[in-house]
């Protein structure tokens, strides 16, 4: 099914329901305002409009039994009592036509092909929600706006629009988020991106960037050089050496023209990755290895802006921030000293 005229395009937005009782979904802000029942199991039902408001049960809206489906209204997953989750079976395809939006208040789970478009998915459930797609799963545009709970990654995703966490989290969970060459964070003081593992990561050309905080990631960078083709990979597990751990961010900075950059990173982070440690000893320490060893390099913390700042960087490489007083490498510092005797002196003293 290559074309459809408006008005089946609304009303194919569904195929089958599984779960209990029934569920409501609206295909809405389409100029036809059509809305379909759909029963339990999947049988469709008259095409009347349901009454304002209707409560949604829990259990699954799924795109299935070898369908194509294409979306130019609005699909909604639950807007009552329990959370629907939105599943693509496999051989299935749901694509979104224009710029449209499906929000949903369980699962994400696609099995299938799910062509975004110009579209956002809009997570909103009130408990925990996950993502998941063996395949990894492509988004344009990702909005977290939950009441309560996080968002999971079950599986690598990927963002050309723009990753917005207005409420919630998103955790990681050992996973790849990628903001490819386009992609934007936009995190909020209720919601941003965390996990014990994974990363959520990005790739720009830069020349001579100044005060460029790409993608959102946090890490800002500042040089005269041509850095060509960087990527920037920022994870959540605490950076640890020397018995000691640093706060629950760092940076993984790789361009393609790594030497005599001159350059300055302004390292962001949140209060909530402190990691117990005292906030105004902050300082920047470098790996060259992935974490194997560290390097102090020093740097300026400002307590109020949640930054600490280094600048003279000749090479990027893995960064992280750790207390001075519970550094993650040893602190060795070098002096000239000149001794001004007077009378005999006895080395043999020494």
């Amino acid at each position: 099914m290559k074309r459809f005229t408006q008005l089946l395009l609304l009303a194919l937005l569904l195929t089958t329901v599984t779960g209990h009782a029934q569920s409501k979904v609206e295909a809405k802000d389409a100029p036809s305002k059509v809305r379909k029942q759909v029963n339990e199991k999947g049988t469709a039902a008259a095409t009347t409009p349901p009454a304002a408001g209707a409560a949604a049960a829990d259990g699954e809206m799924e795109v299935g039994a070898g369908s194509d489906r294409q979306n130019n209204g609005a699909i909604e997953s639950g807007n009552g009592s329990g959370p629907v989750s939105l599943v693509i079976g496999s051989g299935d395809t749901l694509e979104v036509i224009g710029d449209m939006e499906i929000v949903v208040s369980g699962d994400w789970q696609n099995n299938g092909v799910f062509k975004s478009g110009s579209g956002m998915v809009n997570l909103t459930g009130s408990g925990t929600q996950a993502i998941g797609n063996p395949a990894g799963e492509s988004f344009n545009h990702l909005t977290v706006n939950k009441p309560a709970g996080a968002v999971q990654l079950n599986g690598d995703i990927s963002v050309s629009g723009t990753l917005t966490l207005s409420s919630g989290d998103l955790d990681l969970n050992g996973n790849i988020a990628d903001l490819g060459t386009s992609g934007t964070l936009v995190e909020s003081a209720a919601g941003r991106v965390k996990g014990a593992s994974g990363d959520i990561r990005t790739t720009r050309d830069l020349n001579a960037p100044s005060a460029l905080n790409l993608a959102g990631l946090g890490a800002e960078l500042s040089s005269s050089a041509n850095l060509g083709a960087t990527e920037i990979r920022r994870g959540h597990a605490p950076q640890s050496g020397n018995s000691n751990s640093g706060i629950e961010r760092y940076y993984d900075i790789i361009p393609a023209n790594n030497a005599g950059l001159d350059a300055t990173l302004k390292f962001n982070y949140r209060q909530e990755e402190l990691n117990g440690l005292t906030e105004a000893n902050l300082v920047l320490f470098r790996s060259t290895d992935s974490g194997s060893s560290w390097r102090y390099r020093s740097g300026t913390a400002d307590t109020t802006n949640n930054t600490v700042t280094l600048n003279g960087i000749g090479a990027f490489s893995r960064w992280t921030a750790a207390a001075i007083d519970q550094p993650i490498a040893e602190i060795i510092i070098s002096a000239n000293l000149k001794a001004f005797l007077e009378g005999p002196f006895d080395t043999d003293s020494m």
